[in-house]
């Protein structure tokens, strides 16, 4: 009956040719691809993609406008949250179009009497739907051309290339994630294009770089996988290398340590060191000049106690959050973002600014560009050079970065301002946050167990030198967006440290001795790829024992080896011995080992007494016998 019923229906739909109904409330998906600006010859327009994924029939697109022009930057933020205060409506437009669910239909709408004063900054709204459904509203700014002479509010953009940390402390890829992030639609591929022919200020991990460099070569991961991002990082070492050419590029301590942690824990002398690797192999990697004195603090957030530690470390500049240096009450322009501090150049980030690097789109370049025109509106003649300090790690929607019209490395940022405007910041004290405690807590144990063990190499530290280095990577700045996996970082951290210190030790045994002074054979052995000399100590845990003397010795890589340790004995019985392993001061190297000794030896007074009783015996017996003799004679 049912299948009767279906063909009916068919038969029906074909004679009189139905179509799909299309209710008013059908869905429809909108992007903007333009927003332009009205100049002398042409009009300020929009330009949208519409798609539907339930194939709508119908667009509209009402543009409303806000009844003033805004005259501060507080006025676009509100108008941004709340875009309703457009009531003036300028067009309405409409059209029939079958949209589809991927191709785009592609609408351009003139905008009539936009701004043309000199930076006039107007807000817009479009309601985008179906005809009678309910639209979508979007925000956006037109903005009336400066005059000429009027220059741009400079820019300057710190760009980081910056990750967490793929290698554990032996420099061994523990996952692959690298290399999605190396593809051109990944993370750091974006990057690399959203800054191509751009003017950035580079900020470069030489860890990152040099865990990218060591999969170009070909690589395996922990589980014994082989990776599979060898041709990914080729292709990304090359872009980057291109990238930077004639750009400043700053050399991030090597690991991007978080600074406020890194402080608190650390003398400026371990920084400084830091510092210095960092930039060496990264110039060293990429083949460029590299400088190294710019501090970034997380967030741009840290005491103001800390400059003097910074500077004590080598650094002379500074990236620093502007709610550390807040304007005057009575000042409502914006200031520039470069000032000085403790003797130390500190350039004052952006937020409202860097916030637009968030999610980027046509829209937000759009409120990012309208900011910049108020900027510039505040006070047309005063040069106010801006920073913006985006995430650690960014994530771009697209493979693009916000436009301004005047971009400027950091370096030139002071001379834009005239001498006498640069002022001297009072830092506001911040509350400073750090790295969870159960994570970094672990850090003083693992440099502990690693510089054990480095100081009985030959030649000393040589193969521990990388290890001790990297176990810093603790402190990475990444891990404050993902702490569970620093925390997770930090325990596989510890455990490789308790192995290295354990390549050198002592096996465990059970020996026996037939007298009460002998030599017991232990057997030891080395993981490590190069000799160790060592200090071989054994305790008694009982008195039946003399204590041993403590015997030097050398073993070499890769071996097993045989000692023959003198014992001396007051009696016979089961002892057990600890075995431990001295460096040259007589710190203890890798863990006791507890021996266990068997002595069955009979002491001398008593085989005396016995020899004394067996021959008494035998005297006894041989008396025995010649009185037996004597009187079978008789």
């Amino acid at each position: 009956m049912k299948r009767v019923f279906l063909a009916l229906i068919f038969l029906i739909s074909t004679q009189f040719n139905l179509q799909p109904v299309h209710a008013a409330t059908s869905t429809i998906n909108y992007a903007f691809a333009n927003i332009a600006q009205a100049s002398t010859t042409s009009l300020a327009s929009i330009s949208l993609e519409l798609t539907s994924p339930d194939r709508a029939q119908s667009w509209s697109v009402r543009i409303l406008r806000t009844p003033k022009v805004f005259n501060s930057r507080s006025e676009l933020l509100a108008f941004e949250k709340n875009p309703l205060i457009a009531s003036q409506v300028v067009l309405a437009k409409s059209g029939t179009a079958d949209l589809e669910k991927i191709n785009p239909f592609r609408v351009r709408i003139e905008i009539p009497d936009a701004p043309q004063k000199s930076l006039e900054i107007r807000g817009y709204l479009a309601e985008i739907s179906t005809i009678g459904g309910k639209p979508a509203k979007v925000p956006f700014f037109l903005i009336g051309k400066g005059n000429e002479g009027v220059e741009p509010t400079p820019i300057s953009w710190i760009w980081p290339i910056l990750d967490t940390p793929h290698r554990n402390i032996e420099g061994v890829f523990t996952d692959d994630l690298l290399a999605t992030s190396l593809l051109p639609q990944g993370r750091l591929g974006r990057m690399l294009t959203a800054a191509e022919g751009r003017n950035f200020t580079w900020y470069i991990d030489a860890e990152l770089i040099e865990s990218v460099e060591a999969m170009s070569k070909g690589y395996s991961l922990l589980d014994g996988s082989d990776g599979v991002g060898k041709n990914a990082a080729i292709e990304w070492l090359a872009r980057l290398r291109g990238a930077i050419v004639g750009r400043d590029v700053y050399a991030a301590p090597y690991g991007d340590p978080d600074l406020a942690t890194f402080i608190s824990l650390k003398k400026s002398s371990a920084l400084a060191a830091l510092q210095v690797i960092g930039a060496n192999r990264l110039a060293q990697s990429l083949g460029v000049s590299v400088q190294s004195d710019l501090a970034w603090p997380s967030r741009g957030i840290f005491s103001t106690k800390s400059l003097a530690y910074l500077k004590s470390a080598g650094y002379t500049k500074c990236i620093v959050s502007r709610r550390m240096s807040p304007a005057p009450t009575n000042e409502t322009a914006t200031r520039t973002s470069f000032a000085n501090a403790g003797g130390v150049n500190l350039f004052i980030g952006d937020e409202i600014l860097s916030g637009y690097l968030k999610n980027i789109s046509t829209e937000k370049s759009n409120h990012f560009y309208a900011q910049l025109a108020m900027i510039t509106a505040e006070r047309p003649t005063t040069a106010r050079p801006q920073v913006l300090i985006p995430e650690r790690m960014p994530t771009l929607t697209y493979s693009q970065a916000l436009v301004a019209d005047r971009e400027l490395p950091i370096n030139e940022i002071s001379p834009v301002i005239p001498a006498t405007t640069t002022p001297l910041s009072a830092l506001t004290d911040l509350k400073v946050s750090r790295l969870e405690p159960r994570s970094t807590s672990v850090l003083p144990r693992v440099e502990s167990l690693i510089a054990q063990f480095g100081a009985v190499t030959l030649p000393p530290y040589v193969s521990t030198t990388e290890s001790k280095l990297r176990s810093t990577l603790i402190l990475g700045a990444a891990w404050r967006s993902a702490p569970f996996a620093g925390y997770l970082f930090s325990q596989s951290t510890l455990k490789i440290a308790e192995r290295i210190n354990q390549q050198a030790r002592v096996l465990p045994g059970r020996y026996t001795l037939t007298d009460l002074s002998g030599k017991v054979p232990l057997t030891l052995r080395n993981d490590a790829a190069i000799p160790v000399n060592l200090r071989l100590e054994l305790r008694p845990t009982t008195l039946r024992l003399k204590q041993p003397e403590v015997i030097d010795i050398q073993l070499p890589a890769k071996s097993h080896s045989q000692v023959s340790v003198p014992i001396t004995a007051y009696s016979s019985g089961q002892v057990f011995v600890e075995a431990r392993l001295l460096d040259a001061s007589d710190q203890q190297v890798g863990d006791v080992v507890l021996l266990q000794i068997s002595i069955s030896s009979i002491p001398p007074a008593a085989i005396l007494v016995t020899e004394i009783a067996g021959a008494a015996l035998l005297l006894a017996a041989a008396a025995q016998i010649i009185r037996r003799v004597r009187r079978r004679r008789s």
